[in-house]
């Protein structure tokens, strides 16, 4: 659970990702906050497991495999997968439908409204970071968005922490 700052009483607001709360203190969410393409496919679940023929691809739009909802730009996992990226290496390869599982390597804003920039890691042949690239994370309050580039090659894709 995610604590806001104080608000005008100077009471804190908790902002789980159990349930959707509203924001009861004043704040000017940036507005990807409002405008993101939602991540959903059950295979980018972390703890989905799949075999060499399940590859999907964030990456390369012409692979036969590029059947995500996966779009470049801001992108926000549904509650359904976990409702944001898993901070820890997946466990194996064949993770989130692919063998290159791309998972965040720090932690997720703290405070409402915070933007940090982060790296995701792609496990590949055993390394946790075999390939990365930089993202930024923004803490929407209820849930986080992310700006997500292509991972440029198959077979990254981008996990959900569920």
């Amino acid at each position: 659970s995610v604590q806001g700052p104080p608000g005008p009483r100077g009471e804190k607001g908790d902002m789980g990702m159990k349930g959707e709360k509203s924001v009861g203190f004043p704040f000017n969410l940036p507005s990807q906050c409002y405008k993101y393409n939602v991540l959903s496919e059950p295979w980018r679940r972390v703890s989905s497991v799949g075999t060499t023929y399940d590859n999907r691809c964030d990456g390369d739009p012409s692979s036969p495999r590029k059947d995500s909802q996966f779009k470049v730009g801001w992108n926000r996992f549904n509650s359904s997968i976990g409702g944001r990226m898993p901070t820890v290496c997946p466990q194996s390869k064949y993770r989130c439908g692919t063998d290159g599982p791309g998972w965040l390597n720090g932690t997720h804003p703290t405070f409402i409204a915070q933007t940090v920039t982060r790296t995701v890691c792609y496990r590949w042949s055993g390394d946790c970071c075999r390939a990365s690239t930089t993202i930024k994370v923004v803490n929407c309050g209820n849930y986080y968005v992310y700006e997500l580039p292509s991972t440029g090659w198959c077979f990254g894709t981008y996990c959900g922490d569920a």
